[in-house]
């Protein structure tokens, strides 16, 4: 009979999870890189402090399924509260569509009730963690630039005469929006490539925490353990100093392959509300960067509340199939202020979003 039980992840079990990677990935370098991830964002987790960050489906002393339960330091109108990001789950083969999630899912809950939020769910997913219980907030939203039209057009349409004509007239068109961008440049500000987060990154975030509702709180330590620490990262860092020399804004970008073409993204961003230029100017040099890359399209992922200011430059909205849902916020949070999306400042980064990529 199944001796089906949900356990804390303690290091000692590592070889355990290696085997149900095999089981999905069947290749030994892809099951290092993940290993050398997995390692970084449990062990190097600066809001670790004691909790587990993983939960085990055990049958008798098999690893059957893993949950990621992230811990993490979040600020709630400016005040510090601890939550949880829910993430990665995985099934052995042999366990899936048995109501095997269900019991992962449930018993991690049951060993953690402080809240937690799950962020990137596909379909099945989704399905899951509702019949878990889980509250479904709302869609997030996608934002997408367009760099390069010809490839864009070329990936949907194929090569012609009338991919050839679109490319000419929006090429135009983004050329146009270019330089009245390059025209509007403050010189007020000056950027910074950042090799490493320090306590400016501190102050930053303790000015505009009170504004932001909800966030994670992104300090020098969840910083540099995000975007410096990652193994393999290539990483874009740049910041955005006034003329006294104190930091307003930063923004993290990546460009990378997607399929055939390249594609870049843009993963986080902050800024001063009381300097709203700076964001703009540190955005521009990110976006600079990125065409240099030869990227065919930026794109984001997260709330409109941490977003919107893509607008400025071009990017347009479009169809997301990303959510967020949490669990256990009874006691920490008033119906109408968790389930109001426009509380919440969420970026691509937040969970596990950017966190398998090797870019």
């Amino acid at each position: 009979m199944p001796d089906y039980r949900v356990i804390p992840y303690s290091s000692d079990r590592l070889p355990d999870l290696e085997a149900l990677w095999r089981e999905h990935r069947n290749n030994e370098e892809a099951v290092a890189s993940r290993r050398r991830h997995f390692q970084w964002l449990t062990e190097r987790n600066p809001s670790r402090l004691g909790a587990s960050p993983y939960y085990l489906l055990i049958d008798g002393s098999r690893v059957i399924g893993m949950h990621g339960h992230m811990p993490q330091q979040f600020s709630v109108n400016g005040k510090p509260q601890r939550f949880f990001l829910a993430h990665d789950d995985l099934l052995a083969v042999e366990c899936r569509g048995k109501g095997l999630g269900t019991v992962m899912l449930n018993g991690a809950t049951e060993h953690n009730t402080s809240f937690a939020g799950a962020l990137w769910h596909n379909a099945p997913n989704r399905k899951l963690y509702a019949k878990c219980g889980w509250t479904d907030l709302s869609r997030l939203k996608s934002w997408l630039l367009i760099i390069d039209p010809k490839r864009n057009f070329e990936a949907r349409l194929g090569s012609g005469l009338l991919t050839s004509a679109l490319s000419v007239i929006v090429r135009k068109l983004l050329a146009m929006r270019s330089a009245l961008g390059r025209a509007g440049r403050s010189a007020a500000y000056r950027v910074e490539e950042i090799a490493r987060f320090d306590d400016a990154f501190d102050a930053l975030f303790e000015r505009t925490a009170p504004t932001l509702a909800i966030a994670a709180a992104r300090n020098a330590a969840y910083l540099n353990w995000k975007f410096v620490e990652k193994p393999g990262n290539r990483y874009r860092r740049l910041a955005a100093f006034d003329s006294s020399g104190v930091l307003r804004a930063y923004v993290v970008v990546s460009g990378g392959e997607q399929g055939e073409k390249p594609v870049g993204s843009i993963l986080d961003l902050l800024g001063d509300p009381a300097h709203p230029k700076a964001l703009d100017v540190v955005l521009r040099r990110g976006l600079e960067w990125l065409r240099s890359q030869s990227v065919v399209e930026v794109s984001c992922v997260g709330s409109e509340r941490a977003l919107s200011c893509l607008v400025r430059f071009g990017f347009r909205q479009r169809e997301s199939e990303t959510g967020f849902m949490f669990k256990h916020w009874e006691s920490v949070f008033e119906n109408d202020f968790v389930c109001n999306i426009d509380n919440w400042y969420i970026t691509q980064s937040d969970a596990d979003g950017d966190a398998w990529n090797p870019t």
